[in-house]
């Protein structure tokens, strides 16, 4: 049985709160986030919307790829 790690984390971000949906709600927001020289390929986007869903994908740091399960 693989042990499953929470992280979670809480920021402040000096924008409006529209502003702040809608860049989430951008398909390519997880590519802007993701800083180089991560590669990041989506696996699966179970997302219903910002607050509810599954977001699976694979980080690669050089040759090393890590499997993510992110929920939302």
């Amino acid at each position: 049985m693989t042990a499953t790690k929470i992280f979670e984390e809480r920021s402040i971000i000096p924008t409006s709160l529209q502003q702040m949906i809608a860049f989430h709600e951008d398909p390519r927001a997880l590519f802007k986030l993701t800083p180089p020289p991560i590669f990041m390929r989506p696996v699966r986007d179970d997302l219903r919307s910002l607050t509810s869903g599954e977001r699976e994908f694979i980080l690669w740091f050089g040759p090393l790829p890590v499997r993510w399960v992110a929920r939302h």
